[in-house]
């Protein structure tokens, strides 16, 4: 079968590009790819496609990063409340469009979902879709798909909703839908016998992503990892320390790790990755923008960082607060977390080159907590991170939440959105809250 893969557009109020990659659709084009099937992608998010399709460079920034093209849109009437404009991020419809028809007509269309409350794109791709190829059936993935399937199915236009990213899954639901299989074999389920991302379908590409563990052995109440996958499961080093290699040779600058637990149990996979890519010569910069397991960051597993290229650091601290660490499976204390800094330090990091997430409006939390955790981190000259609350479906912190009357079961996803915490879960609405940003900024500008 012809294969269309679609990364649709990012619908939110603010959106930037640390090196946003759909990795989860680019492996399942490799799964389908292998089975003998013709895949292509149309990338809504893609900042460096050719610039005459509207997929232009903007605002770049350190490391390759920037601001992703935007259009205001209309805001869902239930964010009408937030003062802030809602935009669509990413390429124009006029460019979609012609990207989507250049090309075999598809057999099949996948498209892929990130945040449950960016589905309102979602919604403009399928549509757009159905509209140019009528009778083509529509496939969706990812995460939205898999934490709220039902809303999918009731919403997003899809002809079939896929929840997990089993390969075998995926395949059975494509060529179920297309009407057709293909003759090459199915990839195995298990993480370290997938095939490698379908990279090529990109021309020019200067920033990836990669994967070498899957899933998290902890229990953080705030994530959604188990419920996207209940297990760990690492590639093999070596083999990720070669793609890594491959993609720097062909050009890539940037590549950020997506892992959720990097650093779990360093000896048998995170040092071994580190010190191969030390001995590949790589020059391709690293970076860790889903935060670092703090209690594994040892000197050597620092050194070894700083010597294969990680530029970025990022920690994830959360919280300081005794009591909250608790619902954080014990992850890290105060001075584990002073302990690992210094040891950052000592690897050769500077403070700009390490940021500590912070999270910010979680149910039952108080200001004042928030701000000992800032008075904390900036006493060790980290950077604040500041991460908004956002309820996801099914973790502990989604059903407090509810308890709280911040969210209820069954209303729309885009009241997931983070944006929100900005105007209720501050003294002051909005004014508090820009309050807060600036003391945040002038923390970070004294360090």
């Amino acid at each position: 079968m012809n294969i269309l893969l679609v990364n649709p557009w990012i619908t939110d109020f603010a959106a930037y590009d640390f090196w946003v990659k759909p990795l989860g659709l680019l492996y399942a084009g490799a799964f389908l790819k292998a089975r003998g099937h013709s895949v292509r992608i149309v990338d809504c998010m893609d900042r460096f496609g050719n610039a005459s399709n509207g997929a232009v460079i903007n605002g770049d920034n350190r490391y390759n990063t920037g601001k992703f093209r935007r259009e205001i849109i209309d805001k869902p009437a239930c964010l009408s409340h937030v003062p802030r404009h809602f935009c669509r991020y990413g390429i124009s419809i006029d460019s979609f469009r012609a990207l989507a028809n250049t090309g075999e007509r598809p057999d099949t269309i996948i498209v892929s979902s990130v945040m449950t409350y960016w589905y309102p794109g979602v919604v403009e791709a399928v549509s757009q879709l159905k509209n140019l190829f009528p009778g083509v059936p529509v496939v969706l993935g990812g995460i939205y798909a898999t934490l709220c399937t039902d809303h999918a199915r009731d919403s997003s236009g899809a002809d079939v909703v896929v929840a997990g990213s089993a390969p075998s899954k995926i395949i059975q639901a494509v060529e179920s839908a297309g009407g057709s299989t293909g003759d090459g074999p199915v990839p195995n389920d298990h993480f370290n016998d997938w095939p490698e991302p379908i990279w090529e379908v990109y021309g020019t590409l200067k920033t990836a992503m990669i994967l070498t563990t899957r899933g998290c052995p902890m229990n953080c109440t705030v994530c959604s990892s188990k419920i996207l996958f209940d297990g760990y499961e690492r590639r093999d080093p070596v083999k990720a320390a070669g793609e890594i290699a491959a993609l720097s040779r062909r050009g890539v600058e940037d590549i950020a790790f997506c892992d959720d637990a990097l650093l779990i149990g360093t000896e048998k996979h995170a040092a071994i990755l580190f010190e191969t890519l030390i001995a590949e010569n790589s020059t391709v910069r690293l970076h860790t923008p889903n935060g670092l397991h703090i209690r594994e960051i040892t000197p050597k597993i620092a050194g070894f960082m700083k010597r294969a290229g990680v530029a970025t650091v990022r920690l994830s601290l959360e919280t300081a607060s005794v009591e909250r660490a608790d619902d954080f499976s014990n992850k890290v204390t105060r001075e584990e977390f002073t302990s690992a800094v210094e040891i950052l330090y000592s690897a050769g990091y500077e403070p700009d080159d390490i940021g500590s997430y912070v999270l910010v409006g979680l149910p039952g939390q108080s200001y004042d907590e928030v701000i000992d955790t800032i008075d904390f981190v900036a006493d060790t000259g980290v950077k604040i991170r500041p991460a908004l609350f956002s309820p996801v479906p099914g973790t502990v912190e989604f059903e407090r939440a509810v308890r709280a009357g911040m969210i209820s079961h069954g209303d729309d996803p885009v009241l997931h959105n983070n944006t929100i915490r900005t105007v209720d879960w501050f003294e002051g609405g909005k004014a508090g809250y820009d309050k807060f940003s600036k003391l945040v900024l002038h923390t970070n500008s004294q360090m």
